[in-house]
């Protein structure tokens, strides 16, 4: 089983505004914001992140172990 994630982010300055065109354009609330922690690990030498890995331990609403790394 294959899985494709893209994450894109943006800084917003006036999320009122952001959320107030969202709305206008007739965007609607399908889930309420998450408080998500993420716990990034390595190596003592910085391996993973020298080969541009990275290793998470993601808590949310469920708890996921995740590794990034090339396709």
């Amino acid at each position: 089983m294959s899985h494709l994630e893209i994450e894109v982010k943006f800084r917003l300055d006036d999320l009122p505004a952001m959320l107030a065109r969202l709305e206008a354009a007739g965007a609607r609330l399908l889930r309420a914001r998450l408080h998500e922690t993420n716990l990034r690990f390595d190596t003592p030498g910085g391996d993973l992140g020298q080969a541009r890995q990275a290793l998470r331990l993601r808590r949310g609403d469920d708890i996921r172990l995740t590794f990034k790394g090339a396709a």
